[in-house]
């Protein structure tokens, strides 16, 4: 098998996949009398940037069915769960939930650089590594 790709390029190569996860929560770190001091659900948005060499044989990175298959395992602990009940979450803000994805997301090829994590479309905290 020849690849059409050149053997070696300075170009940096930066991959984005987007995942969704329904989940639960309340936050604990606020006065009792906030609103989401109760319990409530969230619909959060999850992107990861992940910086990689190019493959010269293959002409990707990263493959995207592996970033697939690393993300369902965490989406089989956050999705329709309590969030304040997964270990490491016992306090779920936005900043926090992006926190707990970059330190366990690991792929073979490349590194992640940074998770954004959205709870409605208007608000999105990223976390760099």
């Amino acid at each position: 098998m020849t690849s059409t790709v050149p053997a070696s390029t300075s170009r940096r190569f930066e991959l984005q996949k987007t995942w969704h996860f329904e989940s639960a929560r309340h936050l604990t770190g606020i006065a009792p009398e906030h609103r989401c001091s109760r319990v409530h659900g969230s619909s959060f948005t999850v992107e990861v940037t992940v910086a990689a060499p190019l493959d010269p044989v293959t002409g990707w990175c990263v493959d995207f069915d592996e970033m697939n298959q690393a993300w369902a395992r965490l989406y089989e602990v956050l999705d329709h769960r309590l969030l304040n009940e997964v270990e490491g979450l016992s306090n779920p803000t936005t900043e926090l939930i992006a926190l707990w994805i970059i330190e366990r997301l690991h792929f073979s090829s490349g590194t992640v650089t940074k998770v954004s994590v959205a709870e409605l479309p208007t608000a999105k905290v990223t976390v760099y590594a």
